[in-house]
C-alpha cells in the first residue's frame, strides 16, 4: 500500500508556476543541486508559512530531475536527467535552516 509523505518546499526554490505545475529547483544542499523537477500543482498545498509551500507524494514516484543550459526550460537545452525514487527526494528536501526563510 503507498504511504505518504510531505515535503515543506522553500518558495525560493520555485523557478516556474503554471496552471498544472511547478517547476521547482533542487536544494542547493543537495547532491542534486543545479537541477529541477516539475511537480503536479494537485498535490501542491500551502505550507507552514508564506515562504513555503507542502508537496505530498506517495513512496512509488519517481521524480525526473532534468538540468537545463541556460536557464531555458525545454528540452531542447537539456544538459542532463536523472530518475531518483520518492525517499531520496524525501532526503534532499530535509529542512535545512539556509534553505527557508523564517
Amino acid at each position: 500500500m503507498p504511504k505518504w509523505t510531505t515535503v515543506i518546499i522553500g518558495r525560493k526554490n520555485i523557478e516556474k508556476q503554471i496552471e498544472n505545475s511547478y517547476l521547482i529547483h533542487m536544494p542547493q544542499s543537495s547532491k542534486y543541486a543545479g537541477y529541477m523537477v516539475w511537480l503536479p500543482a494537485k498535490l501542491v498545498k500551502a505550507g507552514r508559512n508564506i515562504q513555503t509551500i507542502a508537496f505530498s507524494f506517495t513512496n512509488e514516484f519517481i521524480f525526473k530531475l532534468k538540468r537545463y543550459d541556460q536557464e531555458e526550460f525545454s528540452d531542447f537545452h537539456l544538459i542532463d536527467v536523472k530518475d531518483i525514487n520518492a525517499l531520496e527526494f524525501e532526503k534532499a528536501f530535509v529542512v535545512n535552516p539556509q534553505e527557508i526563510d523564517i
